[in-house]
C-alpha cells in the first residue's frame, strides 16, 4: 500500500521508488503495519497539524487505557495535577 501511494504521488524517481521498496522489504514492515494518515493520503500531507493529531491520538489513547485499567477517574484534581498539566500544556 505504501509503495502504491508513493507511485501515485508522482514525485519520486524510479530510483527513489526502488530504494523505498528495498527499505520496506528489509525492515520487516508488512501490509498491516501502521503508517500515519498524513503519509497515506494522495498527495501526502506531512504537516505539523497532522503530526499533532497523530501524537494526541497515541498519547490520549494510552492515557485512556491506563485510566481504564487502573480504575482512576479523570476528574478536575487529576487534570490539575502538575504532571498532567505539564504534558497537556505542552500540546497547546
Amino acid at each position: 500500500m505504501f509503495m502504491d501511494r508513493s507511485r501515485r504521488a508522482a514525485c519520486f524517481t524510479e530510483e527513489n521508488l526502488e530504494f523505498q521498496r528495498k527499505i520496506l522489504e528489509r525492515s520487516g514492515l508488512g501490509k498491516k503495519t501502521y503508517f500515519p494518515e498524513a503519509l497515506l493520503r494522495v498527495p501526502a500531507k506531512p504537516c505539523m497539524a497532522e503530526a499533532r493529531k497523530e501524537a494526541e491520538m497515541v498519547m490520549f489513547g494510552a492515557i485512556d487505557e491506563l485510566l481504564e485499567k487502573s480504575g482512576v477517574k479523570a476528574n478536575y484534581s487529576f487534570i490539575n495535577s502538575s504532571y498532567v498539566r505539564h504534558y497537556y500544556i505542552g500540546l497547546r
